[in-house]
């Protein structure tokens, strides 16, 4: 897990302490050991084993040349994962720092989140303009945070989120199905295409994903049924996640059934809800294969282009006129640094 561990026999009751302890394994230790590279991970309370209710500290290689934790902020415990990665992400766009990790710690006798960031980021060569703006490798989200419809701006965490899964996700997903005139790709040509390499491809799904997700939950991973739907609501057909993708869509595609088969062991209509909520990369997984298929499950895609009446085919129905080139750019240079 890491190449450096270090169990602190006391808890540290304060950020400077836990900083100075930080700047000395770093300078010290990392740096000599590795012939000048910086090796920071965490700091995280150990709960099981020898090291229980002491301060574990993990390290590993960066890819910059020497780290100083210049920066630390701690968030109360009482908040939830998401609240805090959202709080991290807006202090380092807003103060342009780069984290460098961020987990428990006991301080003063309580469990608090902390967060490291580097506060002088090296600067490197700029971006070209379509790409957004900030140093490679600390380029800030711009063209991505874009608000959708009155759903607002979608949060740095989960944009990082969709980054992260693009990166990882099969090249199957994205490839070119010609003549597949269910597939996304061909309903978003006029808006996004041509198509270029698969990062091009990668960068305009997720454009579409962040989108749809705008209109579906407004980013929110815990969304559950569609209040609106006039029938009654069964396991099959109620709605979760992000992407308010319910069990009813299995049988778009076999590979979506080996998919869920494969993450969450069973087909069950409640087990698929609770996994699009609490496992993100399936549900990612999920929607981008499900809309290579067809477009009909999720109504923003398809209104504009399906058939529905004129006053269902305007910019509050529909994913279309709020998609962007310029986000499509943003993300694409994400995928490759």
């Amino acid at each position: 897990m890491a190449d450096f561990t270090q169990s602190i026999p006391e808890p540290i009751a304060d950020l400077p302490t836990l900083a100075g302890l930080l700047k000395f394994w770093n300078e010290e230790v990392c740096k000599k050991a590795r012939a000048g590279k910086s090796f920071i991970y965490s700091v995280v309370l150990a709960t099981d084993g020898a090291a229980a209710g002491k301060n574990v500290v993990f390290f590993k290689d960066t890819e910059s040349e020497p780290l100083e934790p210049k920066l630390l902020k701690d968030f109360p415990g009482t908040l939830s994962d998401d609240e805090v990665e959202n709080q991290i992400a807006g202090i380092e766009e807003k103060e342009n720092l780069v984290v460098r990790s961020y987990s428990i710690v006991l301080l003063g006798g309580e469990k608090r989140w902390v967060a490291f960031f580097d506060a002088a980021p090296a600067v490197k060569s700029p971006e070209p303009a379509t790409a957004g703006n900030g140093p490679a490798g600390n380029m800030t989200f711009d063209a991505t945070r874009k608000a959708v419809l009155n759903r607002g701006q979608p949060p740095v965490a989960f944009l990082r989120e969709l980054v992260a899964w693009g990166k990882t996700a099969p090249e199957s997903i994205f490839a070119d199905q010609p003549g597949n005139e269910k597939d996304v790709y061909a309903s978003v040509t006029n808006e996004l295409g041509p198509f270029g390499d698969i990062f091009h491809r990668k960068a305009c799904m997720l454009e579409v994903m962040r989108v749809l997700a705008g209109f579906e939950s407004s980013w929110d991973w815990n969304e559950g049924i569609d209040t609106t739907r006039a029938s009654a609501d069964t396991p099959q057909n109620s709605e979760a996640g992000a992407w308010q993708v319910s069990a009813d869509s299995l049988p778009f595609g076999q590979d979506l059934k080996d998919l869920v088969q494969r993450e969450v062991g069973n087909l069950n209509g409640v087990d698929f809800q609770n996994a699009m909520k609490t496992k993100h990369a399936l549900a990612m997984e999920y929607v981008a294969r499900l809309m290579r298929h067809t477009m009909k499950h999720n109504g923003p895609l398809y209104k504009e282009r399906g058939k529905f009446p004129a006053n269902l085919q305007g910019r509050e129905h529909s994913i279309y006129p709020w998609l962007s080139r310029d986000a499509v750019a943003e993300f694409q240079q994400r995928l490759t640094t």
